[in-house]
């Protein structure tokens, strides 16, 4: 997720100011996420975003543990990505 787009020009195009919790070191993962909503039908997208879930509530994925400060803003972000392709269809 870190790496996904990282010599690309992507990251560049987002609205950062428009999605304040998106950073340029979460871009990749939420690109990701974005590319993975449009290739997942919509009964596999729910089921990742419910696996994203499960992993988030993991209190290894607390701000208290490495994994949690290193992984969990990839998660989001990348759910983020998800939920925006959601979002256009249902418009």
């Amino acid at each position: 997720m870190e790496q996904f787009e990282a010599r690309g020009t992507r990251r560049f195009e987002l609205d950062y100011a428009a999605a304040p919790e998106l950073l340029w070191e979460t871009a990749g993962a939420f690109l990701l996420g974005r590319d993975a909503g449009f290739m997942l039908d919509d009964v596999t997208r729910d089921r990742v975003e419910q696996a994203i879930r499960t992993l988030l509530e993991d209190p290894r994925m607390g701000g208290d543990h490495p994994w949690g400060q290193e992984r969990a803003p990839l998660l989001r972000a990348f759910r983020s990505g998800l939920a925006t392709h959601s979002s256009s269809e249902d418009a």
